[in-house]
C-alpha cells in the first residue's frame, strides 16, 4: 500500500504513532494522510490547516495584521489556529469553554506565533476582523449559536468550518446582516491538490490547482 487518507477517530492516534514533524500537524496532534516511502518509512501530514488558509485566499480574506478570533480549541481549532499563526502575522485570540484547553493551545502556538496568541475571556466577536467557528455548535437543530452575530463588526468576515448540506444557522444569521460569511467546504476543496502532491502526483496536483471547479461541484451543496 502506497498510502492512505485518515479521518476521525484515527487522526490523533496516527499522529501519536507517527510523530509528524510539520508544525501545524504537531500542534494539532492530528494527521489526515500517510504515505509509505520506498524504504518502508511512513510519513504523516495534516492538510486541514493549509486547506483553511488557502480557502481564505479563495474568499479574498487576508489575515496579515488582522485581529482573528478562533472559537473552539478542539482538533479543528488547533489546525486552524496553527495555520493562521504560521501564515501570520495576525493578532490571534482563542476561546474555548474550557479556558485550560485554550491556554494549552496558546502555549503550543508560541514557537510560531510568538506572543501574538492570547486566550479570550469570551466568544464576543466584537473588535475582530475574522471570526472562525471551530466548535460543533450548529450540527444539531437545537444548538445555540457559538457567538452572537449581532456583535460582529461591519466589514468583518466569518468562517464556519462545519460542513453541512445547508448553511449553518450561524452563516444564515451573519448573511442576513450582509456580512461576508463562508462555509467550510472550501477548506476541504483546497486540500485536494495538496493531498495529490503529497502522494507524488505532481502534474495532477498542478492541474487541479489551476482549476478546482470540478472538485467544488462534487463537494459544495447543490
Amino acid at each position: 500500500m502506497g498510502g492512505f487518507w485518515a479521518t476521525i477517530p484515527h487522526k490523533s492516534a496516527l499522529a501519536a504513532l507517527l510523530k509528524p514533524t510539520d508544525p501545524v500537524a504537531a500542534i494539532a496532534g492530528a494527521v489526515n494522510a500517510v504515505k509509505r516511502h520506498p524504504d518502508g518509512r511512513l510519513e504523516a501530514a495534516l492538510f486541514d490547516g493549509i486547506g483553511f488558509v488557502k480557502g481564505l485566499d479563495h474568499f479574498g480574506i487576508d489575515v496579515a495584521g488582522r485581529r482573528v478570533l478562533v472559537v473552539g480549541a478542539g482538533g479543528g481549532g488547533h489546525a486552524v489556529a496553527a495555520a493562521i499563526a504560521q501564515r501570520g502575522p495576525a493578532r490571534l485570540a482563542l476561546f474555548n469553554r474550557s479556558q485550560e484547553r485554550a491556554r494549552s493551545l496558546a502555549d503550543r502556538l508560541q514557537p510560531i506565533a510568538g506572543a501574538a496568541a492570547v486566550v479570550a475571556d469570551s466568544a464576543d466577536p466584537a473588535g475582530f476582523d475574522l471570526i472562525v467557528n471551530c466548535t460543533s455548535l450548529g450540527l444539531k437543530p437545537d444548538d445555540p449559536l457559538p457567538f452572537d452575530p449581532a456583535r460582529v463588526d461591519a466589514g468583518a468576515a466569518v468562517v464556519d468550518i462545519l460542513m453541512t448540506r445547508e448553511p449553518t444557522p450561524l452563516l444564515r444569521a451573519c448573511r442576513a446582516r450582509g456580512l461576508k460569511a463562508e462555509a467550510g467546504f472550501e477548506m476541504l476543496v483546497q486540500q485536494v491538490p495538496e493531498y495529490v502532491r503529497f502522494f507524488g502526483f505532481d502534474s495532477l496536483s498542478e492541474s487541479l490547482r489551476s482549476n478546482l471547479d470540478a472538485v467544488r461541484a462534487m463537494l459544495y451543496p447543490k
